[in-house]
C-alpha cells in the first residue's frame, strides 16, 4: 500500500467534510417528503443531494487514480481495473 500523502488526506478530510453535509439535506429531503412538500422542490433538493455525491465521487476517483499512478501498475490487467473503475463512476 502506498503511503498517503498531503493532497491524499485532505481530499479525505474534504470527502468527509461533504458527506456530512450531504447527510443532512437528505435529512431535509427526507423532512420534505413527511411534510407534504411540492414535489418539484423535493425533486430540486433531491437533485441538490445527487450533484453533491457526484462531487464527492470525483474526489474519490482522483485518490484512487493519484495512488495507482504512484505504484506504476502498467500491465494490461491493471489498465483493466481503472478502465472497470471508471466505468463504475459513469453509470
Amino acid at each position: 500500500m502506498v503511503k498517503k500523502d498531503p493532497k491524499n488526506l485532505e481530499r479525505r478530510k474534504e470527502a468527509a467534510r461533504r458527506l456530512a453535509i450531504i447527510a443532512g439535506q437528505i435529512n431535509a429531503v427526507k423532512a420534505m417528503i413527511e411534510n407534504g412538500r411540492d414535489c418539484l422542490d423535493i425533486a430540486t433538493q433531491s437533485s441538490a443531494v445527487l450533484n453533491a455525491l457526484r462531487g464527492v465521487n470525483k474526489i474519490i476517483l482522483r485518490n484512487f487514480m493519484d495512488d495507482y499512478y504512484k505504484n506504476k501498475k502498467t500491465t494490461e490487467e491493471a489498465k483493466d481495473e481503472v478502465i472497470d473503475v471508471l466505468f463504475k463512476f459513469i453509470k
